[in-house]
């Protein structure tokens, strides 16, 4: 396009000056201009691919920034989901939780202190609950594990606990915890039955989400601070959901819930179960 004006300016000087027709010279400038918007049209052409190839890869750049959330990670059992940004946060959740009982041990005979794996899996299995356990494991805590064969076994043993005898007189289930921070709690104001306080002014959590404690992070206690994060375990991913998305209610204000990070350690409870 460039060679084409050099062009026509070289031969407009030269009809100039030998001064020809009017008509030589009005033609050259429509050809001229033909020339001209054939280049806005290219340009046109040029900024729209632009634009669609942007968009293409914002389109492309949001998909991958879905995200992932508690009970997602669940489904897909991720090791370590994608962190697109600070702001669209997730936890990993490995799926085998649906299928393990945390227990810990009660006042065990001599015998069962000595019991191997196997026989363990045998003793507990004898019971007539829906479902088996197929292996255990100890956790450095001294805790034991059941892995159950789905995720219906571990309900119904989670329902009917008779089982807990294999493992000494005062067993129980330990439920893991699912934790999330609402920000901007005034600390003076979380004192006695704080968990009851929550359901009192958030009465859509009772009966679909299990609070198993709440609690300040030590960093925030020692601090001069009157507000900070309160940390909220839930017994269920999804209940941990809820919480993200509904937000929690506190004195009359919606304060955002997201999913917890350990970058604190937690050493003041408030209704420990």
């Amino acid at each position: 396009m460039s060679t084409i004006l050099s062009d026509y300016e070289r031969i407009n000087t030269y009809l100039t000056e030998i001064r020809a027709p009017d008509k030589i010279v009005d033609a050259l400038d429509r050809i001229t201009c033909l020339a001209q918007h054939a280049k806005g049209i290219k340009s046109a052409i040029q900024k729209l691919q632009l634009a669609i190839a942007q968009a293409q890869s914002t389109s492309t750049a949001l998909a991958n920034t879905q995200r992932i959330s508690y009970s997602v990670a669940a489904r897909k059992g991720l090791a370590q989901p994608p962190l697109p940004s600070p702001s669209l946060l997730s936890k990993p959740v490995l799926t085998r939780h649906k299928r393990e009982i945390i227990v810990v041990h009660g006042k065990e005979t001599n015998p069962q202190k000595i019991r191997l794996y196997k026989e363990i899996i045998e003793q507990v299995n004898k019971k007539d609950i829906a479902g088996e356990a197929v292996a255990v494991c100890r956790l450095p805590s001294g805790d034991m594990v059941l892995a159950m064969d789905s995720e219906q076994a571990r309900t119904s043993w989670l329902a009917n606990q008779s089982w807990l005898t294999a493992f000494g007189e005062g067993a129980r289930v330990k439920k893991k915890e699912f934790a999330v921070v609402a920000h901007r709690i005034r600390v003076n104001q979380v004192q006695g039955n704080a968990i009851e306080e929550i359901y009192k002014q958030n009465p859509r959590l009772r009966g679909s989400v299990e609070i198993l404690r709440v609690a300040f992070s030590k960093k925030l206690l020692q601090s001069s601070r009157t507000t900070g994060p309160l940390v909220i375990s839930v017994a269920e991913p999804e209940q941990a959901n809820r919480l993200i998305d509904a937000g929690l209610v506190w004195h009359y204000e919606l304060h955002d819930c997201k999913p917890f990070t350990r970058d604190c350690i937690v050493t003041q409870c408030f209704k420990c179960y």
